[in-house]
């Protein structure tokens, strides 16, 4: 290739090689042939794929893509055929973001080369499910009962757990009907439902109470006018008072001692009152009482005689 104050243009990728020389004339010797390996790359077209989105359970959108980068004054009409696009996002699947794959598939165009860039379909929820609801509401008991849970979202499933742990779907499912609650238990629940996103976690606490259990023991310590009044007390975990009533007349225990509160625990405990001002060589009734949430609990009746 022979030039002289000549432009080279070069319309396509690939290696080029130029050279040139000068034949001289009368007053200049030839000059040298001189060459020059010139190497032109493709330029990059971005192929992005479209993102998508759609309701669940609704058919999926057609998926599409955008191509950019075209230079050199090419149209974009330089890109043939088609690329390929694929999803693992269906009719059916759970609200969320699923990827959109790109592949070169039949895309050419002269002079270019590509990158892809995936994209992704999302699947919105209809809403949220609606928490359960616990029937009967959290609270005190004073006996084991059945709780029902339930959820105003229509084809709930509802999942729930009494070990303190946040609920998910392999957690124990709620099956009619209901749930027996015997000690004090706290449920925690979540519902889910076809095409909402899952419910927030409920949680109730419930306590079952029961009166506590007393027993009278026999009087200590007697005087002429005194004695020590004894028994024992099992609050069943729950906060218990507990007082003695006593008298001369064993159906009429009229006279108290004065209330003892703040007893708790699963253990038994021994409670005593000691009495002055009685009767010499006379015979007194009495018996040990005890209240909690679950109710009062009266002993039986024993007897002492001072001396």
């Amino acid at each position: 290739m022979a030039l002289s104050g000549t432009t080279l243009t070069i319309t396509g990728a690939g290696t080029v090689v130029v050279t040139a020389n000068h034949a001289g004339n009368g007053n200049y010797k030839a000059a040298s042939t001189a060459s020059q390996t010139i190497k032109v790359t493709k330029a990059v077209l971005t192929v992005t794929a479209t993102k998508a989105s759609m309701a669940y359970n609704q058919p999926l959108p057609k998926l599409t893509y955008a191509v950019s980068g075209v230079v050199n004054g090419d149209a974009s009409s330089v890109v043939t055929s088609m690329a390929t696009e694929t999803t693992t996002a269906k009719q059916d699947s759970a609200a969320g973001s699923y990827p959109i794959i790109l592949a070169l598939g039949t895309l050419a165009a002269a002079n270019h080369s590509f990158s892809l860039v995936n994209g992704t379909v999302t699947i919105t929820a209809l809403g949220t499910t609606a928490a359960p609801s616990f029937t009967p509401a959290a609270g005190t008991y004073t006996s084991a009962l059945t709780v029902t849970l339930s959820s105003t979202t229509s084809g709930e499933m509802i999942y729930y757990n009494t070990n303190g742990s946040t609920p998910a779907t392999n957690s124990t499912k709620y099956a009619a009907p209901g749930i027996e609650v015997t000690p004090t238990e706290t449920i925690n629940a979540m519902a889910v439902a076809p095409r909402y996103s899952q419910s927030g976690v409920a949680t109730a606490a419930f306590v079952i109470v029961t009166a506590p259990a007393v027993t009278t023991q026999a009087a200590t310590n007697l005087c002429s006018s005194g004695a020590s009044l004894n028994g024992t007390v099992n609050s069943e975990n729950a906060t218990t008072q507990y007082w003695f009533v006593y008298e001369r007349s064993k159906t009429a225990l009229s006279s108290t001692t004065p209330t003892v509160t703040g007893l708790t625990g699963a253990a038994t405990s021994p409670v005593t009152a000691a009495l002055a001002g009685l009767k010499t060589k006379t015979t007194y009734y009495f018996q040990v009482v005890a209240q909690n949430a679950g109710g009062k609990t009266p002993e039986s009746v024993l007897s002492f005689t001072t001396k």
